[in-house]
C-alpha cells in the first residue's frame, strides 16, 4: 500500500476511501471484487470506475484508475481520469493499494511502481496477501481495513487532499512523458534499422539482378555467336555441293 500524510479529515471517519493501482486490469477487477464482494465483471476499460459497499457493516470505496498509468494515453486523457478518480474519491482517499500477482515483478509492473514512487511518494512498506479465488474468506478483507486503519490513525486520521494528488500528477505526467520519449527514441531507432535493412536488401537485389542480365546478356551471346556459326557452316557446305555438281557436269 502507499499512503502519505495529508490534512486531518473534517467529514465522516466511517467511510474508508481506497484507490487501487497496477498494470494488470484483472487483478485490479479481482482484488476490488474481494474486498466489497461483488462479481463486476465489465469489460477492460481505460476509464476510472468507482464502486461501493461495505466490509463489517462500514462503507467502503474503491476506485480502479486503469488510465492512470497507462503511456498510451496523451496527456490530456491522464490528466482527464486524474480530475476524475479525484472526484470520485472527494475529499481524498485514505489509501492506495498497488495490486500485483504473486511473484516476480514484471519490467512493467516495476515501471508502474516507480511511476507511484515518483509520484505519490512515502511507500509503507506494507503488503497483504489476498486469496481471490476463496471469495467466502472475509477474514482477509477485514485483516486489509484493520492494517489501513492503523496506517491511517498513525498518521493522524489523515487522508490524500486534492493539493496532494495535484502534484503527484504533475509528478506522474513527468515520468510518463520521460517514458514516452524514450519509447519515441526506440521507435525512431527501430525505423531507422528497418529502413537501413530494406535499403540494404534493395540494393543487394538491384546488384543480384544487374547480374542476372549480365548472365543472360552473356547467354545470348554465345547462342548468337553459336548460331552463326552454324549458319557459315551450312553455307560453306552448300558451296562445296554446289562446286563439285558444276565439275561433275
Amino acid at each position: 500500500p502507499i499512503h502519505i500524510p495529508a490534512s486531518r479529515e473534517t467529514r465522516d471517519m466511517s467511510e474508508l476511501r481506497v484507490v487501487l493501482l497496477g498494470n494488470s486490469w484483472a487483478v485490479r477487477r479481482a482484488v476490488g471484487n474481494t474486498i466489497l464482494k461483488k462479481d463486476n465483471q465489465e469489460s477492460v476499460t481505460k476509464c476510472c470506475q468507482k464502486e461501493q459497499g461495505e466490509v463489517d457493516g462500514r462503507p467502503v470505496v474503491v476506485v480502479d484508475t486503469p488510465g492512470l498509468f497507462d503511456s498510451t494515453l496523451s496527456r490530456e486523457e491522464v490528466h482527464e481520469e486524474t480530475v476524475k478518480f479525484m472526484t470520485c474519491l472527494a475529499p481524498g482517499p485514505h489509501v492506495f493499494l498497488l495490486v500485483l500477482q504473486v511473484g516476480r515483478l514484471t519490467p512493467e509492473e516495476k515501471e508502474t511502481l516507480k511511476l507511484i514512487q515518483e509520484g505519490f511518494g512515502k511507500n509503507s512498506e506494507k503488503y497483504h496477501v489476498f486469496n481471490n479465488y476463496d471469495e467466502e474468506n472475509r477474514t482477509q478483507v477485514s485483516e486489509l481495513i484493520t492494517k489501513i486503519d492503523t496506517m491511517v490513525k498513525d498518521n493522524g486520521g489523515s487522508f490524500y487532499t486534492n493539493e496532494m494528488l495535484q502534484e503527484a500528477e504533475a509528478a506522474i505526467k513527468k515520468e510518463v512523458q520521460r517514458i514516452l520519449k524514450e519509447k519515441e527514441e526506440e521507435m525512431k531507432r527501430q525505423i531507422e534499422d528497418l529502413e537501413r535493412k530494406h535499403e540494404e536488401e534493395k540494393q543487394a537485389m538491384k546488384l543480384k539482378m544487374k547480374e542476372q542480365s549480365a548472365k543472360i546478356n552473356l547467354e545470348i551471346q554465345q547462342k548468337n555467336k553459336k548460331l552463326e556459326e552454324m549458319e557459315e557452316k551450312l553455307e560453306n557446305d552448300c558451296l562445296l555441293s554446289c562446286s563439285g555438281l558444276l565439275f561433275r557436269f
